[in-house]
């Protein structure tokens, strides 16, 4: 049975007092103090209460300690915490309570045998009273916080994961494979990332440009020694932002380009010349399409007409045009 006898409650009384007043010093300007929310609960075999900090993911700095019947729970920052009313939610447990001046914690004087259990999860901190006649173990968290505290788990293991993998495609050498492939009524030049990538496309007099955003160094001989039709030559620099490519072709020319994954494709049509084609390459004109559809999923597709480019039954195009910045879909 608790006994609340008055010379006992006016002794805890002073010592929290004292030990409150031990804590001010000189006046200095303090930060914002941390809202804090506080609940409690009473339950028939033991009382709670729980401090939850709205603003932050984790708990701020703190310790807790139980002594000689007084409870004292301090944080390393000031916090905005008014525990007065466990005196009446919490009445078989705690018989006074008392704030630091300073707000960096709060004292309670304990009734009699009274057992303090602490946890903590995520931003809240669970104070569990126990009468002294609790046996066992002591009480667990609720249910919904081991979930929420499970999915905050996973979610920041997702996010490490992402991290480490990013570091990962920081750290390996970034490897750029350029091939070039010819058909009768086009030819199409590839350009094969191993990291992922961004690309603006430009249309010029002389050809094209391409602005990459990471830095490599292709291997680009073979193609310029031997480039393919419509492809006059192709060249590659390191830019201010990245690698920048020039693909020269005609002005007459026609030029489609898309992203598809970790690749980036540009193809070339340019103006037919029956004497240069083989009775082959003029049978498969005629059997397939000038230019085959962009796949499924491919993104940034971007087509640029040349100068006569009404003969191939496109409207022309303006020599200098700039991929949009939106994905359009695939034609």
């Amino acid at each position: 049975m608790r006994i609340r006898s008055s010379a006992r409650l006016a002794a805890v009384a002073l010592a929290l007092c004292l030990v409150a007043a031990g804590t001010t010093g000189a006046v200095r300007a303090e930060p914002a103090a941390e809202p804090v929310k506080v609940d409690y609960e009473a339950r028939p075999n033991f009382g709670r209460m729980v401090l939850t900090f709205p603003n932050l993911n984790l708990l701020p700095p703190h310790k807790v300690t139980s002594d000689s019947g007084v409870l004292v729970i301090q944080f390393d920052q000031p916090v905005a915490l008014n525990a007065e009313a466990a005196v009446v939610r919490l009445a078989n447990y705690v018989l006074i309570v008392r704030t630091d001046p300073d707000s960096l914690g709060v004292r309670m004087a304990l009734a009699r045998s009274v057992k303090i259990n602490v946890m903590e999860a995520g931003p809240q901190l669970f104070v569990d009273f126990l009468p002294g006649t609790w046996k066992g173990e002591p009480p667990r968290l609720p249910d919904q916080v081991v979930a929420d505290l499970a999915k905050k788990a996973d979610e920041m293991a997702k996010v490490a994961a992402e991290a480490q993998r990013m570091i990962a495609e920081t750290e390996k050498p970034i490897r750029l494979d350029v091939s070039a492939a010819r058909a009768p009524t086009f030819s199409r030049l590839t350009f094969k990332w191993n990291v992922p990538f961004e690309v603006d496309f430009r249309r010029t007099d002389l050809g094209v440009d391409l602005k990459f955003n990471r830095v490599a160094t292709p291997d680009i001989v073979a193609i310029r020694a031997d480039p393919p039709p419509f492809v006059n030559d192709i060249t590659a620099e390191q830019g201010e932002g990245g690698l920048v490519v020039h693909i020269l072709a005609d002005n007459v020319a026609d030029v489609r380009a898309y992203k598809d994954g970790d690749s980036y494709v540009v193809d070339v049509r340019g103006p037919d010349n029956p004497a240069a084609m083989t009775p082959l390459d003029r049978a498969l004109q005629a059997a397939v399409a000038p230019l085959p559809a962009v796949p499924p999923g491919a993104k940034q597709a971007v087509s640029a007409g040349g100068a006569d480019a009404s003969a191939h039954g496109e409207p022309p195009a303006a020599a200098d045009a700039v991929a949009p910045t939106h994905d359009e879909a695939p034609a």
